[in-house]
């Protein structure tokens, strides 16, 4: 998980943001946008990844790759998302919303120029703790496996045009075992490898392997992005085989 997590930094309200530029992050022109502190779901109209089937495994998917649990006298029962773009924060926060009932909020934090997205929900939070506790459990609670992929991508992947491949880096070798699990279950043979700091690289190459998450998406700087494949001809081979390097202990 990102360092931009930390806690330390001045941190902000989102709908302070004036135009121009604010702690050093760029206006984003997003129409449905709503000033005030307000629960960011209303009026969203932005509308990605919307064929997916089971959103909440998408969402448990941002939450193992992206989220975060903490229990308090000021942050009683609250569920974190951490994410870098305003616009992939308001889709969050109508999803939560949506599925859960609640009232997500949006706050910046400036020097680390990432967005919080949390809410608080005493039973979601049980449900998320016991999940982040024993995330073996996910294998049977996971119906949809390829939107909990996506969720994954959407929050720890990195997309390579060039290269047509997807890189997911997890620092949990627990993790990345359950990622491989998924994987392999939909039939995607990936390349893992370990790198010097101790992290895995979950490596999804080709084509046709990258253009299967694009309708379970929600991150829309990587749906846009991944949409740049749809006109054009791969010029090189699809690479399928596998698992190189070092598999998770």
């Amino acid at each position: 998980m990102k360092s931009a997590r930390k806690r330390a930094g001045v941190r902000g309200i989102l709908p302070a943001l004036g135009p121009g530029e604010a702690g050093g992050i760029p206006r984003v022109g997003v129409k449905s946008f709503n000033p005030g502190r307000t629960t960011c779901g209303e009026g969203v109209r932005l509308d990605v990844g919307n064929q997916m089937k089971d959103r909440e495994s998408w969402l448990l998917g941002l939450f193992v790759g992206d989220g975060s649990l903490s229990k308090g006298l000021n942050s009683d029962y609250k569920i974190s998302f951490y994410l870098e773009s305003v616009r992939f924060a308001q889709v969050v926060c109508k999803d939560i919303s949506e599925i859960y009932g609640a009232k997500p909020r949006i706050y910046i934090y400036k020097k680390k120029k990432c967005y919080e997205v949390y809410f608080r929900n005493k039973n979601v939070w049980r449900n998320f703790l016991e999940i982040k506790n024993n995330l073996a459990k996910l294998k049977n609670k996971i119906k949809f496996p390829t939107n909990f992929i996506a969720g994954i991508i959407d929050a720890e992947g990195h997309i390579d045009l060039k290269g047509y491949r997807i890189t997911i880096t997890l620092k949990s070798s627990e993790i990345s075992k359950l990622v491989l699990y998924f994987l392999r279950k939909i039939g995607i043979i990936p390349k893992v490898y370990k790198t010097s700091d101790e992290s895995y690289r979950i490596r999804i190459y080709g084509k046709e392997n990258m253009l299967r998450f694009l309708p379970y998406l929600k991150n829309p700087e990587k749906i846009e992005k991944l949409l740049l494949m749809v006109p054009r001809q791969q010029t090189g081979p699809t690479v399928r085989g596998e698992s190189q390097g070092s598999e998770p202990d």
